[in-house]
């Protein structure tokens, strides 16, 4: 049934769950042979004592001991990508950022070529298997430092220690662009409420918003709202249907905003 389910098209609401679930969990099979070597290709398991293994009780607890041991061969072969994401976490919170995008952003700038083929694609589903490993290893404190054992395991390596200084470091130069980011999803979070508003008051059922009332109601410069405006679409248009008119009922004289160099007024905004 498996193999079926996976050569064919899937058309029922099961076949569906089984492919996701089988896709989900080739992730954490192509992480544990290719990127961590927790087995060989032979699927022999490496780095662990088989009769301890034998003999082990099952628990769905992790000890600090077997912690320790996971902790230490993610950072010997994801340091710069694990550590990323747990460092970049508070920030995310901070600053009300989609984490998923920052720890991308971040990444794809200061370590572009480390070990993994790196798209968008492949850094969703990586990034979901990393953010499993961060709370069932307990990586990060209550408030989203880096727990004491991960800590004792980066200090007790040199290499790692270095890398963990650079991430440090990389941050620091980033955190200006996550402090903006975190402002232009405050005004993203306005500019929706404002248009949610004025649709709601006004005649017209067309369902376009005149951009000058919005920009009214967040209080904006016309050059401050078009610089915003451009943002805005570009980083919103792969989630939201977001349609342009320079269309008015009546003569408008005002300056036109700018969407890649082409004049507009009213916006509609369909979800997608």
């Amino acid at each position: 049934m498996l193999k079926q389910t996976l050569t064919k098209q899937r058309e029922t609401e099961i076949e569906k769950q089984i492919y996701s679930t089988y896709k989900a969990s080739s992730y954490y099979v192509n992480l544990a042979i290719d990127k961590l070597h927790f087995v060989d290709k032979d699927w022999k398991i490496l780095g662990w004592d088989i009769i301890k293994l034998q003999k082990c009780r099952v628990s769905s607890v992790i000890n600090n001991a077997d912690r320790r041991l996971y902790l230490k061969q993610i950072l010997e072969y994801d340091i710069h990508f694990f550590l990323s994401q747990c460092m970049l976490c508070k920030y995310a919170r901070r600053y009300s950022l989609d984490e998923e995008s920052l720890v991308f952003d971040f990444v794809a700038r200061y370590y572009p070529n480390f070990k993994f083929d790196y798209t968008h694609s492949s850094h969703t589903n990586y990034y979901v298997v990393r953010k499993g490993w961060i709370e069932d290893l307990k990586a990060l404190t209550s408030s989203n430092g880096l727990s004491s054992l991960l800590l004792t395991c980066i200090k007790e390596n040199d290499q790692f220690n270095a890398i963990y200084s650079d991430i440090i470091c990389n941050i620091s130069q980033f955190k200006n662009e996550i402090v903006q980011k975190g402002k232009l999803q405050t005004k993203k979070k306005l500019f929706l409420k404002a248009y949610n508003a004025i649709l709601k008051k006004q005649v017209d059922l067309n369902d376009y918003v005149n951009l000058y009332d919005i920009c009214a109601y967040m209080k904006m410069s016309y050059k401050s709202f078009n610089t915003f405006l451009s943002w805005f679409y570009e980083e919103e248009r792969m989630r939201l249907s977001i349609f342009f008119i320079n269309i008015v009922s009546t003569i408008d004289q005002r300056k036109r905003f700018y969407i890649r160099n082409t004049p507009v007024l009213k916006i509609k905004i369909i979800k997608l």
